[in-house]
């Protein structure tokens, strides 16, 4: 199979797990990319662009082959739509030649058994080539977020600001790395920018492991908005410290880095395969101890001084580099997760030493995961209040009432963050 053939033979099938089969992005992609251990990396970085593009940019793909198809595909072949889907991508997103879109889409319908799907396939994506004006009858605000999602956000937000978070997702997200020390060195040496607060450095995208310092464990990949409940919880040295729902344990490694004894929970053995080997490049390992377990039962013998609970939630707030949420997460799930949170918050203040702190947090822009499920959950226990968020450094996200929120449009994931204390 050539090289050109072989990229998007790669893309379908990772598009075919996640559309259809429900499998996350990071799962298809390690599923799929797994099988191609030989593929040149620039070849797989070309795969997981054109997964990209057609998982962020799907509902204006959907617009545009609807304008040209003649009828709608029988269900059981909805792979069609995906192969269409990459080609279209090509032609209006990705400047990749239009034969070069047109021929490897025929080669690929030939290639997962359905040939005579081709002549389609053909004349559909050279319709398209020869119409590129037909871009102008999509709204790449709306039409790529699901219904639900962009009415709830134009009536939380109001409608321009749920267009910018839209808009926000659509495009290739920054590197951020928080260093151990020196973070105005390691920008010089990697020209990028140090971010407040700091001991976060965002650069552009690149292959992480060729970066200086990866082998020497002197940083570590982290988004710079989940950077921030770990750096709101003040820290002392020898500090007992649970982190729940810890991997994939940027967080453990900046408590670790402060100087807190942290036992680190999760729920996902795999997922804990990962942050143990984070934990072992960054030489953190000797401070930190590793327990697989469900937060919804966390029970711990001794209370801890503080417990950072950074809880499962749909995950609105990380479009940009998860656009698959906009695929499997419903209406429903917000409910769901928010109750589910709501019992994790309990546990976490269970397991608090009176007089400590609980850091809740959620990568999610739905209030029913942040603003309203604090305000919910302070009204029913009174034997926890809110402790105030007002350093200046994180003033740029704070709230009237003292909690964090993170905004798409400020150039970072959408996150909540409360701090809490237990008085008794």
């Amino acid at each position: 199979m050539k090289s050109a053939v072989l990229i998007r033979y790669a893309a379908f099938h990772i598009l075919e797990r996640i559309l259809h089969q429900q499998k996350t992005l990071e799962m298809a992609l390690d599923d799929v990319l797994g099988r191609y251990v030989d593929m040149p990396e620039p070849d797989r970085a070309f795969v997981r662009a054109i997964v990209m593009m057609v998982l962020r940019r799907q509902g204006q793909l959907d617009r545009l082959i609807r304008l040209v198809m003649p009828k709608e595909l029988p269900a059981r072949r909805m792979s069609v739509r995906t192969i269409l889907y990459i080609g279209a991508a090509g032609l209006f997103f990705m400047d990749v030649p239009p034969h070069a879109c047109v021929d490897t889409a025929v080669e690929v319908t030939k290639e997962i058994g359905l040939s005579s799907f081709g002549r389609l396939v053909n004349g559909v994506l050279r319709t398209l080539a020869r119409r590129p004006e037909l871009l102008a009858q999509t709204d790449e605000a709306q039409d790529n977020l699901p219904a639900w999602m962009w009415q709830r956000w134009c009536q939380i937000y109001g409608e321009s600001q749920a267009r910018a978070f839209s808009q926000a997702a659509l495009t290739e997200p920054m590197l951020d790395i928080t260093v151990k020390e020196n973070p105005e060195a390691w920008a010089a040496c990697w020209q990028g920018t140090v971010l407040s607060p700091g001991g976060t450095v965002r650069l552009i995208p690149q292959p992480v492991k060729k970066l200086k310092g990866y082998a020497e464990g002197a940083w570590w990949v982290q988004e710079a908005s989940a950077a921030l409940p770990a750096q709101v919880l003040p820290t002392t040295p020898g500090m007992r410290v649970a982190d729940l729902c810890a991997a994939p344990g940027g967080k453990t490694a900046q408590l670790a880095m402060k100087g807190a004894c942290v036992d680190a929970f999760d729920i996902s053995e795999r997922r804990l395969l990962r942050l143990r080997e984070n934990l072992e490049r960054l030489k953190l390992t000797q401070s930190v101890r590793v327990f697989v377990g469900d937060a919804q039962t966390f029970h711990p013998r001794e209370p801890y001084a503080a417990v950072l609970l950074d809880a499962p939630c749909s995950a609105t707030g990380t479009l940009q580099r998860h656009p698959d949420i906009k695929i499997h997460r419903t209406l429903a799930d917000i409910q769901r997760l928010a109750q589910m949170q709501y019992r994790l918050l309990e546990k976490a203040v269970e397991g608090t030493q009176i007089g400590g702190m609980i850091i809740f947090s959620t990568c999610s822009l739905e209030p029913e995961e942040g603003e309203l499920l604090i305000e919910h959950f302070l009204s029913e226990h009174l034997s926890v209040v809110r402790e105030p968020i007002t350093e200046p450094i994180f003033a740029s996200w704070a709230t009237s009432v003292g909690d964090l929120r993170c905004l798409p449009t400020q150039g970072r994931d959408g996150f909540f963050v409360a701090r809490l204390k237990r008085l008794c």
